[in-house]
């Protein structure tokens, strides 16, 4: 496969021969630049994020659905 490609692109004009060193490059630094992830910094959030002290309560709106569930087990007519 190497020789093919090789023998193709020699066998193109020089301005061919310049798009597809350029489109080489071009996916090498996408490449690069996928793998730069931004690091995560622990406890960033910290403070930001409140929850209500009624969260674990249960929803109103799934009270139908919610009567047949006891402990845990759902429970069938």
């Amino acid at each position: 496969m190497e020789t093919t490609i090789n023998s193709d692109f020699l066998s193109l004009s020089e301005s061919d021969k310049k798009k597809v060193l350029d489109l080489i490059e071009k996916l090498k630094s996408e490449k690069n630049i996928k793998k730069k992830k931004k690091d995560r910094i622990p406890g960033l959030l910290k403070g930001k994020i409140h929850m209500k002290d009624n969260f674990d309560d249960p929803i109103e709106a799934f009270k139908d659905y919610m009567k047949w569930r006891v402990y845990g087990k759902l429970w069938r007519i």
